[in-house]
């Protein structure tokens, strides 16, 4: 029996009286973006993430954790894919460590493959599995990407597109999951703005979201169509690299953040360091700011080893006074007169302070300057936890001095 035939004992026009339909708040999956029961789609060039977007909204919706501010109803996920599995568990991974949020006994499903979905028998066949899988009914179904469940039918053909719309429809109807599938854009320049293929594709979406580059390391989100609802503004996220262990290897992977959030985080990061140049334990510094330990070890890592001890780099340089020709004589002194000493243990340091690269370092600051740090870690090894800059206690007066002296070691030692 074929998706489109009608099923004996079944209504199939399902007509009720209208005053007897009563109207309804839009019932929002992830609130202002994706609503329940609907047909969304998400459509970029290659190479813009939109398998990342889609697992960030997969693992957030299996976990019940709000989208980057936005409310979130919990709910199953089937994620059905056109890429190998472990591949996507890695990617899965990052967000886990990133977000310091486990997936563990999350329903969160993902296929071994992707049927072809222009296939009626197919269609029911992942219908019945999903239902079986979830108990209850997923409440979004991950199609990714469209080309991959079209399994080579000819996207630019409104009869071969119809067939995996049907498909999408009857997820939706038969699991009353919102089904979002993930698209290419066109090839040609011109045609970065549509999906690629027959236009009967997006004329069957509820909402359709564009990503397109912007620059190298950030993407913009935006609503190209939203059916019955008011669209969300564009929004700014930014490619965030995490390192991941995989089997005893390091590796890495993508998340993405919105990059508004990422002012918030640069401040958790200060908050952090500080905590541990304070010889803070992780348990300790997690307790003291209301963190996951996975997150505050997630901040730590890229800065060292996140179970390292803090390594203290004293300057014994005198203040700068001015002139190029002394910049360049601090800067060679500093190279060779950097001291460097364990957890404040140098009667200099009261206590390793530590800032955020980038802000004023009128007191201290993280050690950028490839050289020292170079030279630090071939004396204590890899195994330390954040570098900090702190100067000798020479007085106020003397501060903003020390401060403009330092300031042009972040260009680099020759």
């Amino acid at each position: 029996m074929a998706l489109n035939d009608p099923l004996p004992g079944r209504s199939v026009l399902g007509l009720r009286r209208a005053d007897q339909i009563v109207s309804r708040a839009t019932p929002w999956l992830i609130d202002g973006w994706l609503v329940e029961g609907t047909l969304a789609g998400l459509v970029a060039p290659s190479s813009t993430c939109k398998s990342f977007l889609a697992i960030d909204w997969a693992c957030c919706i299996a976990t019940g954790t709000p989208w980057n501010g936005h409310a979130v109803k919990k709910r199953a996920v089937c994620y059905l894919a056109g890429e190998g599995l472990h591949g996507l568990r890695k990617r899965i991974a990052a967000w886990e460590i990133a977000n310091g949020i486990s997936i563990k006994d999350a329903p969160l499903y993902l296929s071994a493959s992707l049927p072809f979905l222009c296939n009626d028998l197919s269609a029911i066949a992942s219908i019945d599995e999903m239902n079986e899988v979830t108990l209850a009914g997923p409440g979004l179904v991950i199609i990714d990407t469209v080309a991959r469940a079209m399994g080579g039918a000819n996207e630019n053909s409104a009869e071969h597109m119809s067939a995996l719309i049907r498909s999408m429809d009857w997820f939706k109807q038969e699991l009353g999951a919102t089904v979002l599938s993930v698209h290419h854009t066109g090839n040609n320049p011109s045609n970065q703005t549509r999906a690629r293929g027959s236009s009967a594709y997006r004329a069957a979406l509820d909402s359709e979201f564009l990503l397109k580059a912007v620059g190298a390391h950030e993407i913009e989100l935006s609503v190209s169509k939203s059916k019955d609802w008011s669209a969300e503004a564009a929004l700014r996220l930014r490619k965030v690299l995490v390192p991941i262990e995989l089997e005893g290897q390091d590796e890495s992977s993508l998340v993405l953040r919105l990059v508004t959030s990422i002012k918030t985080e640069n401040a958790r990061l200060t908050q952090v360091l500080a905590l541990r140049a304070q010889g803070l334990s992780i348990r300790k510094i997690a307790d003291e700011l209301k963190l996951n330990r996975s997150m505050v070890e997630r901040l730590l890592k890229p800065h060292g080893k996140s179970e390292g001890e803090t390594v203290a780099v004293v300057s014994s340089r005198p203040p700068y006074t001015g002139g190029a020709d002394e910049t360049a004589s601090r800067r060679d002194t500093t190279a060779e007169t950097v001291r460097d000493v364990r957890d404040g243990a140098d009667e200099r340091c009261q206590g390793p302070r530590a800032v955020h690269p980038g802000q004023q370092l009128a007191e201290g600051g993280l050690v950028n300057d490839p050289v020292i740090v170079a030279r630090v870690r071939a004396r204590e090894g890899d195994n330390i936890g954040p570098i900090v800059f702190e100067r000798p206690h020479t007085g106020a007066a003397t501060a903003d001095a020390h401060a403009r002296a330092y300031e042009g070691l972040n260009d680099g030692i020759p």
